[in-house]
């Protein structure tokens, strides 16, 4: 049995909010970017499309309010 998902907004009246899939993974990062706070409250970001020693790329890179660092990979 298939399970259904939905966002409810709450107000004078309860509205579903319509689901819009993203056209590409750049459009999420961007979001992302302006409000990190979507991931988890308490996010601070500290760089986008960071090379590794390893000749890879990491989509995001955030911190916690603990200090631990956050690796965000999008897809």
């Amino acid at each position: 049995m298939p399970i259904e998902v939905g966002i409810w907004r709450l107000g004078d009246d309860l509205k579903q909010v319509p689901f819009s899939p993203m056209d590409n993974e750049s459009k999420l990062e961007d979001a992302l970017a302006r409000d990190i706070s979507i991931l988890s409250p308490g996010l601070m970001l500290v760089g986008r499309q960071i090379p590794t020693a390893y000749g890879k790329i990491i989509d995001m890179l955030a911190i916690d309010a603990q200090g631990n660092l956050k690796v965000i990979e999008l897809n």
